[in-house]
């Protein structure tokens, strides 16, 4: 009879063990997910928040934030971005790809390597915004599967 408590016990520690192996196998496969879902929802955010910086936001507790002046991940003055992208461009002296062009727009700024995607997503949003022509960049080759930025003389344009 004890022989077969103690088998019994074995068996149901066993059990127990393979169950809570199996929790923590999806313990550690949601933990994975909430961090890739978190960092969708902050690329999300600092889309929302260039494209509208008064935007309230609402977090996962149901608070709400504001974006403020100087906040989140807007590290440029108005105008600042662009000046930076067309001094690099000018100091480079050749086509920069758009990756080393944000490159030399974090390096500029003295940013962290690690702000460089907000920094690309302000790049973008400057060269959406300004319409590139109008700013003094264009594309060298639009046939090229990778853009090369060039600086153009605005100046030199002939209306069409």
């Amino acid at each position: 009879m004890t022989t077969d408590l103690a088998t019994d016990d074995a068996e149901l520690t066993s059990l127990l063990m393979r169950k809570r192996d199996g929790v923590l196998a999806r313990l550690t496969e949601l933990r994975i997910e909430m961090q890739g879902l978190e960092v969708v929802r902050r690329g999300i955010d600092d889309t929302l928040r260039l494209l509208d910086p008064s935007s309230k936001l609402k977090l996962a507790s149901g608070k709400s934030t504001t974006a403020k002046a100087g906040s989140g991940r807007s590290h440029f003055a108005k105008g600042e971005c662009l000046a930076l992208m067309q001094q690099a461009l000018r100091e480079a002296g050749r086509p920069l790809t758009t990756t080393e062009l944000v490159q030399a727009v974090v390096a500029k700024k003295m940013l962290p390597a690690s702000e460089e995607q907000s920094v690309r997503l302000s790049v973008r949003y400057v060269m959406r915004k300004e319409g590139l022509q109008g700013a003094g960049i264009t594309v060298e080759d639009l046939q090229a599967s990778i853009p090369r930025w060039v600086l153009v003389d605005v100046s030199e344009k002939t209306p069409a």
